[in-house]
């Protein structure tokens, strides 16, 4: 499950590595946490997983109930994604593994990815899954990312190294592991002050972000086209 820490104006959110609507659920509620605190404020989103940061939907669950499951987990997070685009205060995705399909929208979510040095890759694994990317999840990754990149993740499911992802803009710095957490305190602590105008952050964000967040935000297991053929579990 989550588990968020406070030092400061800095809280530290480690997710799970694949969700599920309860994990979802409680990310919300722990967002909510962060949303409440008064004066400056920074959000670092990272896992505890030695070598994964986040996997996406919890495709082993998926595959024991039936693909249709899948669909209320990819409202769900779609709603995530949404709310962390226009999230209050700067938000910063400590990359510290692999950061796979869900995992990746979620790190575009935030306003700033840091990832650790190492043999990590990001992909988009919908379509080589037999998997139709969400409209929300499409939109999101064509606000965050150059056309030509965007087109390889998702349509030639290109896996990045984390010195491609760097080269492409798909994350900001690339640190050595252990320098990973120090320098995403470093960066929350610069940008905190910015989370004393919760508002103001909101609403700029929301300018800057119109369409994706209009999409994640509403999204219904309507909006959600699913077909699955042979779907497996990616390894890691």
């Amino acid at each position: 499950m989550s588990e968020l820490v406070q030092e400061g104006n800095i809280f530290i959110l480690y997710i799970p590595i694949s969700f599920l609507i309860p994990k979802v659920e409680e990310i919300h509620r722990l967002l909510d946490i962060v949303e409440r605190h008064e004066g400056p404020t920074a959000l670092i989103i990272t896992s505890k997983h030695p070598k994964i940061f986040s996997a996406g939907m919890d495709l082993k669950y998926m595959q024991k109930l039936g693909a249709g499951h899948g669909l209320p987990i990819f409202a769900a997070l779609m709603g995530l994604y949404g709310r962390l685009l226009s999230f209050k205060v700067p938000t910063i995705a400590a990359l510290n593994g692999h950061t796979i399909a869900g995992g990746l929208m979620l790190s575009l979510s935030l306003d700033y990815r840091i990832m650790a040095k190492g043999k990590f890759t990001m992909k988009m694994s919908e379509l080589s899954l037999g998997l139709v990317l969400p409209r929300g999840g499409a939109t999101l990754l064509s606000t965050k990312l150059g056309p030509a990149t965007y087109r390889d993740l998702v349509l030639k499911c290109k896996t990045f190294s984390a010195e491609e992802a760097l080269a492409k803009n798909i994350i900001d710095e690339l640190v050595e592991p252990q320098d990973l957490m120090k320098r995403a305190r470093e960066l929350a602590n610069e940008l905190s002050s910015l989370g004393d105008k919760k508002d103001v952050y909101e609403c700029v964000k929301k300018s800057i972000y119109y369409d994706a967040i209009e999409i994640t935000s509403k999204a219904e297991i309507r909006d959600i086209e699913w077909k699955t053929m042979g779907m497996e579990v990616p390894k890691l």
